[in-house]
C-alpha cells in the first residue's frame, strides 16, 4: 500500500497526504491532533516538515518509545516537560513491507477545548435559565394579576360594596372562582338586605306593644280610665306579646348563631306528637276549631330536639288552626327512612303570591302578619337535620321531615 520509497518519491501521494491533514485539522474532533507514517525502521516518512504542527522531534520520539512496549491499537500516555500528550498506532501492510500509522493529540489543547465547551454549555445553560425565569414571571404575572383585582374586589365586598364582577374567562379556575365570587356577593347582598329588613320589623314589632302599654299606663295615671282593672287587663296582654316576641327573637338568633344547646337523640315521636297536640288543643278549642291526630304506628322513631320539634309543631299548628275553617289534622307516619309529620287545615289556602315567602321573617301576606312563628319553625327544622315545605291542598299544608333511624 505506502512504502517509504513511494512516498518520498511519488509527488502526488505526498500531495494527497498533506490535503488529507489539512482536512482532519479543519474538524473540530482532529483540531488537535496530527498523524505520522512511520517506515518498519521506526523513520518518519510523513510529514516530512512539522512547521505547520505543533509536532517536534522530542515528542515524536518520546511518542514511538512510549508506543514499542504497547499493544496493537491501545492508547498511550506521556509527558514532554509540563505538557501531556495522547499516541496510537496501526500498522499498515503491503505484502513484504509494512509501515506504520500513528496519531498523536495534544492533551493540554483538549483540555482548553473541554474548557471552552463547558464555558459555551454554561452559557447556553445561563441563557436558558434567564428565559426560563422571563416566560416564569410572565406566566406568574399573568396568573397573579386577575388574582389580585379579585382580592381587592373582595375587600370592597367586604366593606359592604357588593359588586357584580365580569367572569374571567382565562382559565376554567379563575372562572369559577369569579363565579363563586358573584355568588357571595350575591348572597352577602341578600343577607344584608334581609338583616335591614329584620330590624325594621322587629323595631316595629316591639314599638305596637311598648306604645300601647305607655298609653293605658299613662291613662291610668292621668285618670282617665275608669275601669282601671280592664285597662290594667289589656296592659297584660300587651306584655305578654311582647315577652313572646322577645322569646322568638332570642329563639331564632340562637339557632341561626349555632349557639342553641340542642339535643339530638333517638325518641318515639309517636308519643312525643300525642304530648305536642294536648298543648295546642287549648287554642285550638278557644278558637272553636276541631284538632284531630292521625297516628300510622305507634312506633315511629326519629333523632330531634324535643324542645326544638315542640315549638316547631305549635308554631305551625297555631297557624293552621288561625286559618282553618273547622278543623286542622296532624298525621305523623314514616316513609323512605324519614319520619312525616304532615299539618293540614281545611281553610283556603296560602295565596301563591306568599307561598315563596311566608317562612320570612314578619313578612306580611294579604292576610296579615305571618311574623315570627313560620320562620322559627323552618330553621328549629333545619337545624336538627330535616326539612320543611309547605304547600295547597285544598288548605294549606305544611310538612316537616325528619331522620328517621
Amino acid at each position: 500500500m505506502i512504502d517509504q520509497i513511494q512516498v518520498k518519491n511519488d509527488t502526488a501521494i505526498k500531495k494527497n497526504l498533506l490535503n488529507l491533514r489539512s482536512a482532519l485539522r479543519l474538524t473540530k474532533l482532529a483540531a488537535n491532533t496530527d498523524f505520522l507514517i512511520l517506515s518498519p525502521s521506526g523513520e518518519v516518512i510523513f510529514p516530512t516538515s512539522y512547521t505547520d504542527s505543533f509536532l517536534n522531534a522530542n515528542i515524536i520520539s518520546k511518542a514511538i518509545a512510549r508506543l514499542s512496549t504497547a499493544g496493537e491499537n491501545e492508547t498511550v500516555e506521556f509527558r514532554v516537560g509540563i505538557k501531556r500528550y495522547y499516541a496510537t498506532q496501526k500498522p499498515l501492510s503491503n505484502k513484504m513491507r509494512t509501515a506504520t500509522l500513528m496519531f498523536i493529540s495534544n492533551g493540554n489543547s483538549a483540555r482548553g477545548l473541554i474548557r471552552f465547551t463547558n464555558l459555551v454549555l454554561f452559557g447556553i445553560m445561563v441563557v436558558a435559565a434567564g428565559i426560563s425565569l422571563t416566560i416564569a414571571l410572565n406566566i406568574s404575572r399573568t396568573i397573579s394579576r386577575p388574582i389580585t383585582r379579585l382580592s381587592e374586589y373582595a375587600k370592597r365586598i367586604g366593606r359592604g360594596e357588593f359588586l357584580s364582577l365580569t367572569e374571567d374567562e382565562s382559565s376554567v379556575e379563575l372562572h369559577e372562582l369569579t363565579a363563586n365570587m358573584n355568588e357571595m356577593s350575591d348572597r352577602l347582598k341578600n343577607y344584608d338586605q334581609t338583616q335591614k329588613n329584620f330590624l325594621q320589623n322587629a323595631s316595629h314589632e316591639l314599638r305596637t306593644p311598648l306604645m300601647s302599654i305607655q298609653g293605658y299606663a299613662e291613662g291610668i295615671a292621668g285618670g282617665v280610665f275608669s275601669d282601671t282593672s280592664k285597662t290594667a287587663l289589656i296592659i297584660c296582654e300587651e306584655s305578654r306579646r311582647l315577652n313572646t316576641l322577645v322569646d322568638e327573637l332570642l329563639t331564632l338568633s340562637r339557632i341561626e348563631n349555632k349557639s342553641y344547646q340542642v339535643d339530638l337523640a333517638d325518641q318515639n315521636l309517636s308519643d312525643m306528637i300525642k304530648e305536642y297536640v294536648q298543648k295546642i288543643n287549648g287554642y285550638a278549642m278557644k278558637e272553636g276549631k276541631a284538632l284531630h291526630l292521625h297516628i300510622e304506628s305507634n312506633d315511629i322513631h326519629a333523632k330531634f330536639d324535643d324542645s326544638l320539634l315542640a315549638q316547631a309543631v305549635i308554631n305551625i299548628a297555631s297557624n293552621c288552626i288561625k286559618y282553618a275553617n273547622s278543623e286542622v289534622n296532624i298525621t305523623l307516619y314514616s316513609q323512605e327512612h324519614t319520619a312525616v309529620i304532615k299539618i293540614a287545615d281545611d281553610g283556603n289556602g296560602i295565596a301563591e303570591s306568599d307561598l315563596p315567602h311566608i317562612f320570612e321573617r314578619f313578612y306580611k301576606g294579604k292576610k296579615g302578619n305571618f311574623g315570627l312563628g313560620l320562620s322559627i319553625a323552618l330553621s328549629a327544622v333545619e337545624f336538627m337535620g330535616g326539612t320543611m315545605k309547605a304547600y295547597n291542598n285544598g288548605g294549606a299544608v305544611f310538612e316537616v321531615r325528619l331522620i328517621s333511624l
